[in-house]
């Protein structure tokens, strides 16, 4: 994230991705700008700025946990 909010890409996020479904995520939340698609099982969404991610949390209520194993985190 930068300091005015855009969220950045990472390195190796299709890496990050595959490892994040081995380990039991189902969905994450990745920079617009990352195009890398990762793990076909992973269901991502795209975003460009805190703000959009706060103002679908405002609007959607709460996020459900991307974990499987009914831990809130």
């Amino acid at each position: 994230v930068s300091l005015s909010g855009a969220i950045r890409p990472v390195a190796q996020a299709g890496s990050r991705l595959k490892e994040a479904a081995k380990l039991g995520f189902t969905g994450a939340i990745v920079p617009e700008s990352g195009r890398e698609s990762g793990d076909q099982a992973l269901k991502t969404q795209e975003i460009g700025s805190l703000t959009t991610l706060v103002a679908e949390i405002a609007a959607n209520g709460r996020r459900k946990p991307a974990k499987s194993g009914g831990q809130d985190g």
